[in-house]
């Protein structure tokens, strides 16, 4: 294959020489969009960047979707594993944020952002729009997704929880204490961690004699904490013979509201309905009940990125998808079931 040469970008783009290697080696005396357009074109022909005076190649971009900046209970501690290992290494660390990018003007805009930048490396948090991932991936982006919301490329090195074993070493839990009526409630469809700890969750019941998965009304939409719930018709599943003793939630903040439902309709957590969690966020432990639940090490994750990254920064080709061991996090909300706790409610 034919070597790319500052001429042949060049001409391609009907721009002089001298503002070519300009643009290529981060000189001034160039304005900024003919800068960016002199990048992303030289990085379309292949051209070769291992030669160019690069003054921030020690730059790791984190891309995360605005509406998860919000989780801050969630990523603060994904982003102080991040932070910690990255400043052992001399790294610097650029947050960049966005939202749904399908507008292939808007893609473009945020890869010359990244060029711009000099990024050595890209993390993206959780979002994880396919056509952006392709496109990093045609510039050969050292490129790693943390708790992807929805990644089946395997063209992708990835890392996230051991969620389908979480979901089933809960499960196990749950029957251990005596439950053999069990509930999970969450929308499988936000992501692909939610579905694996489901599908552990039911399989640890399938697996198990005599225990039962009960479906609870739920209407909870994409990109909310607990979701849309018809409280009434919650309720009165709850107030049934046949409700379930013990719920396993996709997330604390949905385990928490759930509380007050259950107590609204006179039954008591956890004697009556034990409640585990998910996330070990701050809700767990924020409230008048102190939840169990099940987490991931968020700065495992974070640190763990960061070596995945640099090992593609330093030459390395293979992709692969890293777990991170989950532990479940003892409290107050699960106890033993007895039969005939909560008849008189």
């Amino acid at each position: 294959m034919k070597k790319v040469t500052i001429r042949d970008i060049a001409k391609k783009l009907n721009v002089s020489k001298s503002s070519v290697s300009l643009a290529l080696n981060d000189g001034y005396g160039i304005n900024s969009e003919t800068r960016d357009r002199i990048l992303f074109e030289a990085h379309q022909m292949g051209y070769d960047f291992s030669k160019t005076k690069k003054r921030f190649r020690n730059v790791i971009t984190i891309l995360i979707g605005e509406s998860q900046q919000a989780e801050d209970s969630f990523w603060q501690e994904i982003y102080l594993g991040i932070e910690g290992i990255a400043m052992e290494k001399k790294m610097e660390i650029k947050i960049v944020m966005y939202e749904d990018i399908n507008d292939v003007s808007e893609q473009e805009k945020l890869i010359n952002s990244l060029l711009k930048s000099n990024s050595c490396g890209i993390m993206v948090v959780f979002k994880c729009d396919e056509p952006l991932l392709n496109l990093l991936d045609e510039f050969n982006y050292p490129l790693v997704l943390i708790e992807p919301q929805y990644c089946y490329n395997l063209n992708f090195t990835q890392i996230r929880g051991t969620y389908y074993n979480a979901g089933y070493e809960i499960g196990r839990y749950l029957i251990a204490n005596g439950h053999k009526r069990l509930a999970f409630v969450g929308n499988v469809s936000f992501s692909l961690n939610y579905l694996l700890r489901y599908h552990g969750f039911r399989d640890a019941i399938e697996s198990s004699e005599g225990a039962e998965l009960v479906r609870l009304p739920n209407k909870c939409k994409e990109k909310l904490l607990y979701g849309d719930i018809d409280e009434n018709a919650v309720r009165e599943a709850l107030l049934q013979e046949t409700r379930p003793t013990a719920l396993f939630m996709a997330n604390d903040m949905l385990a928490s509201k759930y509380v007050e439902i259950i107590r609204s309709c006179g039954l008591r957590v956890p004697e009556d309905v034990s409640v585990v969690g998910f996330d070990n966020s701050i809700t767990s432990v924020s409230g008048n009940l102190r939840l169990t639940s099940c987490s991931a090490d968020k700065r495992a994750l974070g640190r763990n990125a960061v070596e995945l990254l640099l090992e593609q920064i330093n030459g390395s080709k293979t992709k692969k998808t890293v777990e991170i061991n989950t532990k479940i996090i003892e409290r107050d909300s699960v106890v033993p079931f007895k039969e005939g706790n909560g008849e008189e409610a």
